[in-house]
């Protein structure tokens, strides 16, 4: 019983009518008759016709030639319709939902460009928040790349951030970078190192302390990574000097220490 009502549901989720679908769940367990379907369907007589004409148009249901006529389920071609027609109607509804969460992310996107506080939840973000840091510093970016950084993964977003780094170089930023002591620099953070050998400073330090970065002692950008370094968590940027000079007191104490 429970098994026909989940069969009865699921024809209905994909487009047949209530009576069509008690209807075909019957036709399906044995041929019938018209009467004994309606009897055992609780189809009225009077719309019995009407149902079977329209199951066998859509190739669900054919009959057999002795008297009084059995109907059967014909084959897979008509349910395969059923399929095609909801996948199409499926993937419609999906075009469309994602056009409306694309237009409303470049809206979010243009608000993470402006305001004090921002926080970012995906990948995208992340390269946003952290390139526009860089083209807004304009003294001094102090980094604590923790134990969890990885140079390798991200390649696409760190390149662009890397290249902003160098930009932020040209313009006088200084940046001082805490990494952890047996990550590999990248070659433009090492080509940074070598034509910015006193404005680029790096120091070596295995460290659980928060992902950040300091920026001009009024902002600070927080990136919450995880120990599976393809997992990205989300990240806050954050213009507030009391909460910068207190993540700027806690840079200085690893910078000390760090070789």
């Amino acid at each position: 019983m429970e098994s026909r009502m989940e069969n009865r549901q699921l024809f209905q989720e994909f487009g047949l009518s209530y009576y069509e679908s008690k209807a075909l769940t019957k036709i399906l367990e044995r041929p019938i008759t018209a009467k004994e379907l309606s009897r055992q369907a609780k189809i009225p007589l009077g719309k019995i016709y009407s149902i079977i004409k329209s199951l066998k148009e859509k190739g669900l249901i054919d009959f057999s030639n002795e008297r009084p006529k059995k109907f059967y389920y014909n084959s897979f071609t008509g349910m395969r319709k059923l399929i095609d027609k909801k996948e199409k109607n499926f993937q419609n509804l999906l075009n469309k939902i994602r056009e409306i969460a694309t237009k409303y992310e470049k809206r979010q996107f243009r608000d993470l460009e402006k305001g004090f506080f921002n926080i970012g939840l995906t990948n995208e973000d992340n390269r946003i928040l952290q390139l526009r840091v860089f083209q807004e510093a304009k003294q001094e970016v102090c980094q604590i790349h923790n134990n969890y950084y990885n140079p390798k993964t991200n390649r696409k977003n760190k390149t662009l951030w890397e290249k902003e780094v160098l930009n932020a170089l040209e313009r006088g930023v200084k940046f001082r970078s805490i990494f952890p002591k047996k990550v590999a620099l990248a070659y433009l953070t090492k080509k940074a190192q070598k034509e910015y050998p006193k404005n680029f400073l790096v120091k070596r330090l295995d460290t659980d302390f928060i992902r950040c970065d300091i920026i001009d002692k009024k902002v600070i950008l927080i990136k919450f990574v995880d120990e599976d370094v393809l997992r990205f968590l989300g990240l806050i940027r954050l213009e507030d000097e009391r909460l910068a000079e207190n993540f700027l007191v806690k840079f200085e104490e690893l910078w000390n220490i760090a070789e």
